[in-house]
């Protein structure tokens, strides 16, 4: 069994987290939801009718595979369902790790249609599904899998509890859908096209994308985007056009003050013929005609793979030379 998880501390299965709500103009909050299993990422329906959201409703989920599934509560209960009074929403043997519905119902998640087999890692798509619910047997909607969707870069900046939503959503009235994706070490905004599934990137590699949220209609997203030399900072994007400028840079007086260790890019290849791609944090003032002390550090690649993103630990390794 699961008793802690990082970010959040151990976990309290006396209180878990359910859904509420409340009155927009003020009042008393109204509990939806009871009972022995969680639910997350709350929703609306496009209509108001429903509240979606993501739960693994499994007795012991610790012993299979990442499992969820998306369902319904009505606004309106009277008092909280244990479950009896939820409606299956989307039901694929998978995790929803982010979703999203369209104007004409139908819904999009990041996922994967998992088979029996376990394996270490498996590797996100954008999926597609309509109909009457509960909705079964989604379409991979990206022709190709080159971007790892879902995905963030392994940082020691990151924000932490309270960081953000996990960029996902609808935009051109239905024609494409915006993501967050990583590859080759950058993490980023992408476009996928619902028809084509042509994958377009929206923001450079060299940036390091984790959170962020859209309005209504997908087309501006507010972002935290740093890069290896700067933690993030909060910025706009223009889906459509692709322009991008800074909102707030709550580090710049600080790093207007101190020199960082420049970042060097590089792959290599390994001993099976793999190429891996890696960096190199010098100390400020280098001098390559000396010799310097190495810190090694392995990760990532598929799991949590570094990349184009600020970490402090390995500027402080590398400004003490």
């Amino acid at each position: 069994p699961m008793f802690r998880m990082d970010n959040e501390g151990f976990l309290d299965f006396d209180h878990l987290d359910h859904v509420w709500v409340i009155p927009a103009a003020g009042g008393e909050a109204r509990q939806l939801t009871q009972g022995r299993f969680s639910e997350g990422a709350p929703r609306w329906t496009r209509d108001g009718r429903h509240i979606l959201f993501v739960s693994d409703r499994r007795e012991e989920p610790w012993f299979g595979l990442e499992e969820s599934r998306l369902w319904a509560v009505s606004p309106a209960l009277e008092s909280p369902t244990g479950g009896e009074a939820l409606e299956l929403v989307l039901d694929y043997t998978g995790a929803v790790m982010a979703f999203d519905q369209r104007a004409d119902g139908a819904l999009a998640t990041i996922g994967k249609v998992l088979d029996s087999v376990p394996h270490s890692y498996d590797q996100m798509d954008v999926l597609l599904a309509n109909g009457a619910w509960p909705m079964r047997d989604p379409k991979r909607v990206n022709a190709t899998r080159d971007h790892a969707f879902g995905e963030t870069l392994a940082a020691d900046q990151h924000p932490p509890r309270g960081a953000g939503a996990t960029p996902f959503a609808f935009a051109e009235q239905g024609r494409a859908i915006v993501a967050i994706a990583t590859r080759h070490g950058g993490g980023m905004l992408v476009r996928v096209d619902a028809e084509s599934g042509e994958v377009r990137e929206l923001t450079p590699i060299t940036k390091d994308v984790c959170m962020g949220t859209a309005t209504a209609d997908g087309r501006f997203w507010a972002l935290t985007m740093g890069d290896a030399r700067h933690p993030g900072d909060l910025v706009l994007v223009d889906a459509l056009t692709g322009a991008c400028r800074t909102l707030h840079a709550p580090n710049a007086a600080v790093l207007s003050e101190i020199v960082p260790g420049p970042v060097e890019e590089f792959w290599y290849t390994s001993f099976d013929g793999q190429r891996i791609q890696a960096w190199l944090v010098k100390p400020p003032g280098f001098d390559p005609a000396k010799k310097w002390p190495l810190v090694l550090q392995i990760h990532g690649g598929p799991h949590a793979a570094y990349g184009a993103a600020y970490f402090h630990e390995f500027q402080v390794l590398a400004g003490a030379g």
